[in-house]
């Protein structure tokens, strides 16, 4: 009986120092993954482009966040100058994943060995030793040894360029470029999305005019981010030939 619960105490002990490991060494692995990251990143050749998508997109998130719970009581057009900033704020937000995603798809070079091994079962390799035997003797057979090979693990990134439609085109090419832009179904939707996104900024100018007097800093917030939403426009689209022209 004593056996079972020092067992049961072991095995309770064991797991919370586990947990507590994790925990404490979570900030480190961010903290990797986002230096890791950031390296790819300067790295790209759609730096510029994907800073000005990043550094435009952000602003307005951040606007629509800090009046989220604020109520402007019945006014109408603070209402809906307010309800332009948050849908504005989701169309950030896809500006943004919908860049890393068309930049990382663009310079995705597929892992050949790790596509063959990532859902295999280990497998053993065998490697031969031969040793200078003295006398011909059944002592002197080579000596295998066996060594366990595990498969190749994808980091978060490459398992999504992975998981979504592939191009069979060479990475960072004017090829990848055509094909990602003209026959990806996510890029298809995104396009919808970027029409909707143009219509809806010229609804903007019409609402902040009636953010003015809200009080709140929402009319601020509103221009603000018609400011950032329209640089976007016209510095992205720049940008963004500049990073093809970089393409070897």
């Amino acid at each position: 009986m004593a056996a079972v619960i020092c067992k049961a105490l072991s095995e309770i002990c064991d797991g919370a120092c586990d947990a507590l490991g994790a925990v404490i060494c979570l900030p480190c692995k961010a903290c990797g993954f986002a230096c890791t990251e950031l390296s790819s990143f300067c790295k790209s050749p759609f730096c510029l482009y994907l800073a000005v998508a990043l550094g435009l997109n952000l602003p307005p998130v951040v606007f629509a966040a800090k009046l989220i719970g604020t109520s402007f009581g019945g006014d109408s057009g603070c209402g809906s100058a307010s309800s332009w900033l948050n849908v504005n704020a989701l169309l950030c937000l896809i500006n943004m994943a919908a860049a890393l995603y068309i930049c990382g798809k663009i310079s995705h070079e597929p892992d050949i060995i790790a596509s063959e091994t990532v859902n295999a079962a280990p497998y053993i390799e065998a490697s031969v030793f031969n040793s200078e035997a003295k006398t011909k003797t059944a002592s002197s057979a080579p000596i295998q040894e066996a060594t366990v090979v595990s498969p190749t693990k994808k980091t978060l990134g490459r398992s999504i360029m992975e998981s979504t439609p592939t191009s069979d085109t060479r990475s960072k090419s004017f090829a990848r470029v055509k094909d990602i832009l003209c026959y990806d179904p996510i890029v298809a939707i995104y396009i919808i999305i970027g029409v909707f996104y143009l219509i809806w900024n010229t609804i903007g100018v019409g609402r902040s005019g009636g953010a003015l007097g809200c009080g709140e800093g929402l009319a601020n917030s509103v221009s603000n981010a018609l400011m950032c939403n329209f640089l976007f426009i016209t510095l992205g689209g720049m940008a963004f030939a500049c990073s093809v022209c970089c393409l070897r």
